[in-house]
């Protein structure tokens, strides 16, 4: 008897499932096998990426992509995602962890005190799977603290936690650069903005490279070294019975970029087809709807109001694109040649989106744009069926822990805000989004709903006068533009349904008194909101 209650042994489904833990001496990350499964899990993440690469519209920019087409019509490919920060570190913390993060800025911009990495004590899904007889692997990004990802994928990991690329710094790479004759690499052509003061340049945002006197070979790039790193582990490990957990998180696209010789054609036929957003023009001229302060500060900080950079930015970017997609082919042959594509499941998504000279901005920033936080999610299953099919209910990175965790037959005892993929929709859902400080300190929060087959996006920016609200069209494409004001949309009954969540959960109680006090005119009510507490 007493040997059952030490093992915690509970009834699931008649059958008797025992509780095990991430780490045992602790009772760390509790959880139980509700089934046998074990698939073989690739999950890729992509850092940054614009909607038009996956959701292209008339007049975009697009890039080919087909290998990320393949696994699209060769799986589910979730159209209507986000993630719950526009910023690298906070979002992923949300992947891993599956719930709402308490990180609000990237480490590199955070300010003293401010939570940069997941904490010890928290568990990410990585680690179930170790604990439950995974052999997991992880190449590339980490940016939530090398730490945690030790504990998931071991001591032979070399995750590197910042948001700018180790060209320079990563021994490896310059090894392999070695092996293939180069021995440095430089800029050939630049792009650069223009600094804040108005004169000379500004942020330097990558561009074309060469190898000294030769040209630069395209399979030096750090997206292909990255590959070959894993394809390597993949081959060396072909004989561990073990289901395998990869994963792979490439830097790219995100801006440095870096362009090799042999593209020349491409940047071509690009360049002649490059028009530039209407929004740049209008942000440009002074012409945009009414936006908060910050959006006039990142375009400063930027300095993307020449259009001969803006048209170098967005070349620049497919070209990139199109780099990491020929890797994503690279992975996809190895896996088919080994036997292993039809039996492993695939999930590929981004940290968050990019504005892409949308208002004449670049990059992300500290608010909460439709087009910072959408990412693309594709979901190839290990068993066959619902091939090409695209999902456009409301979904979030917070869902992948649930859904990866769901398919190796893993419950963890744990809160997810998020929740499997593999689950059926209901429809009528609501996530919240967050930030706080990235170049510029600028606390928002947002409520994306959807209702009656509508996406819509409130921002309340808390330190500004000026709130923000989208709408998506039928085909899936936002508004460009602030839509705050307008007739249609239900933004006070949004704004009631925002202030609901925030009082229902103590992690967003700080935001309600706020909101009550800014739009006391539409929330109405007496409100008390000092928290005394009374004898009685």
């Amino acid at each position: 008897m007493i040997f059952l209650l030490c093992q915690a042994w509970s009834r699931i489904n008649e059958g008797i499932i025992m509780t095990h833990y991430v780490d045992g001496k602790t009772g760390r990350g509790p959880y139980r096998r509700v089934n046998t499964q074990n698939p073989d899990i690739l999950m890729i993440s992509f850092d940054m990426v614009p909607r038009e690469f996956y959701l292209p519209h008339a007049g975009d920019l697009a890039p080919r992509t087909p290998n990320l087409d393949t696994l699209k019509a060769e799986g589910l490919f979730f159209s209507n995602a986000y993630a719950v920060s526009p910023l690298c570190s906070p979002s992923r913390a949300s992947l891993f962890t599956g719930r709402y993060p308490y990180i609000v800025a990237n480490g590199e911009r955070a300010h003293d005190g401010q939570q940069e990495h997941i904490r010890e004590g928290d568990t990410i899904y990585p680690e179930y799977l170790k604990a439950a007889g995974y052999r997991t692997r992880h190449f590339g990004k980490c940016h939530v603290g090398a730490a945690k990802f030790l504990d998931a994928f071991g001591e032979n990991d070399s995750p590197w936690d910042r948001w700018s690329p180790p060209w320079y710094d990563d021994d490896g790479y310059r090894d392999y650069l070695r092996a293939r004759g180069v021995r440095d690499f430089q800029f050939t052509r630049e792009i650069r903005g223009t600094a804040p003061s108005g004169e000379g340049a500004g942020n330097f945002l990558g561009g074309w490279a060469c190898a000294g006197e030769r040209p630069f070979p395209k399979d030096g790039t750090y997206p292909a070294y990255i590959t070959t790193k894993a394809l390597s582990a993949l081959d060396i490990r072909r004989d561990d019975r073990r289901p395998f957990y990869y994963q792979i998180d490439f830097f790219e696209p995100h801006q440095p970029f870096f362009i090799p010789s042999g593209y020349e054609e491409r940047e071509a036929e690009l360049r002649a087809g490059c028009v530039l957003p209407k929004s740049w023009e209008a942000a440009v001229g002074g012409q945009h709807t009414p936006q908060p302060l910050v959006y006039d500060r990142y375009r400063r900080y930027w300095g993307m109001g020449d259009r001969k950079t803006a048209e170098d930015y967005l070349v620049a970017n497919v070209l990139q694109y199109e780099i990491l997609d020929e890797q994503i082919g690279r992975i996809m042959e190895h896996l088919k040649a080994s036997g292993g594509y039809d039996s492993t499941m695939i999930i590929l998504t981004a940290d968050h989106g990019e504005m892409n000279c949308r208002d004449a901005l670049v990059d992300k920033g500290a608010y909460l744009n439709p087009r910072v936080l959408q990412v693309p999610l594709y979901l190839k299953l290990p068993e066959p069926g619902l091939h090409g099919t695209v999902i456009d209910r409301l979904t979030s990175l917070m869902d992948i822990s649930p859904t990866i965790l769901a398919a190796a037959g893993i419950e963890a005892q744990t809160r997810f805000d998020g929740k499997s993929l593999l689950e059926p929709g209901t429809g009528g859902r609501q996530l919240l989004a967050e930030v706080f400080s990235h170049v510029v300190p600028n606390p928002a929060s947002c409520l994306i709903r959807e209702q009656a087959g509508e996406t819509t996006l409130y921002t309340v920016n808390f330190a500004d006068s000026v709130d923000e609200f989208y709408r998506q069209s039928p085909g899936g494409i936002w508004d460009e533009a602030n839509q705050i004001g307008s007739d249609d949309g239900g933004q006070e009954e949004i704004l009631k349904q925002m202030l609901a969540v925030f009082e229902a959960d103590e992690r967003w109680v700080s935001y309600a008194a706020f909101l009550r006090l800014i739009h006391a005119d539409k929330l109405g009510g007496a409100a008390d909101q000092q928290k005394f507490v009374s004898a009685g």
